[in-house]
């Protein structure tokens, strides 16, 4: 998490000779520098430039700069004034969002996004364009906006104006097709002496968003926002991060093994605004009859083939399958289940059983069951309600080791009781949630699911901490620490009179 920070005038190498570098010119400054970063949330940043002049031996490079093809990086509500360029990415393996950023005074161009460097070679396959955001986004004074495509001819791809850049974000079928507005009057007060407040009538007043930050836990293994592909309104995307043992070559991390979600019986209409998201419909609707979201067994187990380290500079092929493919098919270990949820009636919130296995449902009295079975058998019943049609966030936990299992509903312990041990409940069931083929569909929508082969304890957080962080934490607050007067503000920093 790097949020409510300044970064002014960054310097970086300094090499005056390359002052005519058209891209760095001749400092290598990046206010924000993820050298080889996956699965960070950027925001209520403020990133300010000296100088943006091309030739300029004090000239600031970018605000942002990621170096190799990261995934499940945010930059959400940040402020940048004066740079030469704005971002730059290498977006071969996608999950990237951008919104609620207040753009001002860049020189050459926002999104530097193509391949980089550390690219070995030009990707072969489009870039997965539905797995990103870049809007909404507030724009003011800017050269050229930039480029992000890989595909097509080579003089279409570098889009100069706000009109060529909006028309690409919605064709390229992106995450919410939004780049956002541009204006002509600035938007700041007096950012060149370091005012960064908004003008009466700015431009990015109520412009900004509200953005889910979920709170790190143990061994994710599944972590899905129920907003649908850009490309694929019957696919939910998988943003989880695990930094497990085949992850060897930083290069390669964006081919790791994701899980994402198909969901059945799905039409646009199902997708609707939730409370933890304002820039992108992220909230599945289900209707209580015939749909659900699964991830099937043979897509989460397929075997992957990576680099194993054996020595200095020395590799071999190995092959990550079964119990050390980490995925939702639990074996031994501690686990949990998280879901965010309003319900009406009685189904499956999340479950994978055939046989053995993990299920958490609403039960016919409107509260939850939690079942875990391997050789033997235990269930946990919660005291609380859920079936009023609110809103509630609920975990469920097994610690294997103590043989408990623990249910919290909305930032409380709400019960506690007898587990299992050590043995395996893997099975070769498909992963439901919110119903199945056969039925126990809820009538409710989803905004959230995580599972995790781990506990709260194993995270080293508390349901306490993790609770204030989703609910009351900084993203839902500006810089200062000022809630939005209604609707969010761009940039960093909420509008005060």
């Amino acid at each position: 998490y790097v949020y409510n920070n300044i970064s002014a005038n960054p310097g970086g190498l300094w090499w005056p000779a390359r002052t005519k570098d058209p891209e760095f010119g001749a400092r290598l400054g990046f206010a924000y520098y993820l050298d080889g970063g996956f699965k960070n949330y950027l925001f209520n940043n403020i990133a300010w430039g000296r100088s943006n002049k091309a030739h300029d031996t004090e000239a600031n490079g970018y605000a942002f700069y990621e170096a190799v093809g990261t995934i499940h990086n945010s930059y959400m509500n940040n402020t940048i004034y004066r740079f030469q360029s704005g971002s730059s990415w290498s977006p071969r393996g996608g999950h990237h969002k951008f919104a609620g950023n207040l753009w001002s005074d860049i020189s050459n161009q926002v999104f530097t996004h193509g391949k980089l460097k550390e690219d070995k070679s030009k990707s072969s396959k489009e870039y997965p364009h539905g797995s990103m955001a870049y809007g909404p986004n507030v724009f003011h004074k800017i050269r050229k906006y930039g480029h992000f495509e890989n595909v097509g001819p080579e003089n279409k791809k570098m889009k100069n104006d706000f009109s060529s850049m909006a028309s690409a974000v919605k064709k390229n079928k992106t995450l919410n097709g939004s780049l956002g507005i541009s204006t002509n009057k600035a938007p700041m007060r007096n950012p060149a002496k370091h005012d960064m407040r908004l003008v009466p009538g700015s431009a990015a007043i109520n412009k900004g968003v509200k953005h889910f930050v979920p709170w790190g836990l143990y061994g994710m293994v599944g972590e899905w926002n129920f907003y649908h592909d850009g490309k694929n309104i019957n696919r939910i995307l998988d943003e989880h991060w695990y930094m497990t043992d085949y992850l060897t070559e930083r290069g390669t991390y964006h081919q790791t093994p994701q899980f994402p979600l198909k969901v059945v019986n799905i039409t646009k209409a199902n997708y609707v605004n939730g409370p933890l998201e304002s820039w992108v419909k992220g909230a599945l609707k289900l209707n209580g009859k015939n749909q659900y979201a699964v991830l099937t067994h043979a897509a989460m187990s397929k075997p992957f083939t990576y680099k194993k380290v054996i020595g200095r500079r020395k590799t071999t092929d190995a092959t990550a399958r079964g119990i050390t493919l980490k995925n939702p098919n639990i074996y031994t270990s501690n686990f949990l289940v998280e879901i965010y949820v309003k319900v009406t009636s009685p189904g499956i919130l999340v479950e994978k059983m055939a046989g053995s296995g993990y299920s958490l449902t609403v039960n016919a009295r409107g509260g939850i069951s939690f079942r875990i079975k391997g050789n033997g058998t235990a269930k946990l019943d919660s005291k609380a309600k859920v079936n009023d049609g609110k809103w509630h966030h609920i975990i469920a936990e097994a610690d294997r080791k103590t043989k408990k299992l623990t249910l919290y509903i909305d930032g409380k312990k709400d019960k506690s009781g007898k587990g299992i041990g050590g043995d395996s409940i893997a099975n070769s069931g498909d992963l439901y949630i919110g119903g199945s083929p056969k039925g126990r569909c809820i009538n409710g929508t989803v905004e959230f699911v995580r599972i995790c082969q781990g506990t709260i304890k194993d995270a080293r957080t508390s349901i306490g901490e993790l609770y204030a962080w989703q609910f009351k934490g900084p993203h839902l607050r500006d810089f200062v620490g000022k809630k939005p007067d209604g609707k969010r503000d761009a940039g960093a920093l909420e509008y005060q009179k």
